[in-house]
């Protein structure tokens, strides 16, 4: 029983923790701050109620995640361009294609958080948006494969589930869109867009774990949201 607390206050477990403890600490502060919130969905992200969800969800994929294949936060066995570096860029690459598309489609204008505070509100943002992915599909493995298979078939649950989840919010965009009349060539555009970011994440996560994940993440924010975010009205509107 002590060793097993041990394992669960690692290094890694300390620093999840420590990412769920800085993402309170940013909905706390971004709310007491004059943050411009334009749309309903950015002003659901500071939330109490969508905050405490995360940190549950966050610290319930953990565990899970500890009881499958997936390489730990500070796993030997991947390397720091694994773990931070190449899905940085893979992220920043994400990046550009979207502000690409934006200067081919013109996205509508209150996409973005304004700057400075476009820093804190997609960092705690990028967090949000990992453990959205990261706990569905440490669950649906956990249940299937580990509970219901007793351990068997584990890879191929994995990759099961990581198309399915990387589907629901480009599948959730189009059906909405088509709610409000036929869908455009953009909007088939932005959903194999979504789905091709969604599941590069759970390919990192698969092969070098949550930080792996969060990088590649973070790259597309601070292109699309913090730089991007920052040029795009005075260049294309």
């Amino acid at each position: 029983m002590v060793a097993e607390y041990d394992h669960m206050l690692d290094r890694s477990a300390k620093v999840f923790i420590g990412m769920l403890v800085l993402f309170c600490l940013l909905v706390i502060w971004l709310n007491c701050q004059p943050v411009q919130l334009a749309r309903p969905e950015q002003q659901a992200l500071l939330s109490w109620p969508i905050a405490l969800m995360t940190v549950t969800m966050g610290w319930l994929g953990y565990f899970l995640s500890r009881k499958l294949d997936i390489p730990d936060l500070f796993d030997k066995n991947v390397s720091t361009k694994c773990r931070f570096i190449m899905p940085a860029l893979i992220g920043i690459g994400f990046g550009m294609v979207l502000a690409l598309l934006d200067v081919i489609f013109k996205l509508p204008a209150d996409l973005n958080i304004a700057w400075p505070y476009s820093v804190p509100y997609y960092l705690q943002g990028a967090i949000f948006a990992d453990i959205q992915h990261f706990f569905p599909i440490v669950f649906l493995v956990w249940l299937v494969s580990s509970l219901i298979m007793k351990g068997r078939w584990q890879a191929r649950i994995y990759w099961t589930a990581a198309v399915l989840i990387s589907l629901v919010e480009p599948l959730q965009m189009t059906r909405l869109t088509a709610t409000a009349g036929p869908v455009g060539a953009f909007t088939i555009v932005l959903a194999v867009y979504i789905f091709a970011v969604n599941f590069m994440q759970a390919v990192c996560l698969k092969r070098a774990g949550f930080l792996s994940m969060l990088s590649l993440r973070l790259g597309q924010y601070l292109v699309w949201h913090i730089i991007w975010g920052a040029l795009r009205l005075p260049l294309i509107f």
